[in-house]
C-alpha cells in the first residue's frame, strides 16, 4: 500500500501471520481451538482494520471446522467460504469492492 497508504500493510500482515502461526502451533485441542488461537494471535499482533478482519476470518474458519481433531480435505472449501463470509460481514463489503 505504499502508493496510496503508509506502506505498512505487508509488514503488519507478516507479523500477524507469524503470530497466528505461532499461536496455532502452541494450541491444543480441536481444529476450532487451533483456529481460535490463531485468530487471537493475529488480532494481538495487528491493529487497525486488518486485525479484526483477518481475526474474524480465522474465527469463522474455526466455527466451520468445528470441534474435531481433523477434517476431510474436501471440506476445506467450506472453511475458506466461511473465512470469506466473515471478512465480507465484518468489513461490510460488497462484491467488486477492494
Amino acid at each position: 500500500d505504499g502508493v496510496i497508504g503508509d506502506a505498512d500493510h505487508g509488514i503488519a500482515m507478516e507479523q500477524g501471520m507469524k503470530a497466528a502461526a505461532d499461536a496455532a502451533q502452541a494450541a491444543e485441542g480441536t481444529l476450532q481451538d487451533v483456529f481460535n488461537a490463531a485468530a487471537k494471535g493475529f488480532l494481538n499482533a495487528v491493529g487497525a482494520s486488518s486485525g479484526p478482519l483477518y481475526a474474524t476470518a480465522l474465527l469463522r474458519a474455526g466455527k466451520a471446522a468445528g470441534p474435531r481433531g481433523s477434517m476431510p480435505r474436501g471440506e476445506l472449501r467450506t472453511v475458506i467460504a466461511a473465512m470469506r463470509d466473515g471478512i465480507v460481514q465484518r468489513g461490510k463489503a460488497e462484491p467488486g469492492q477492494k
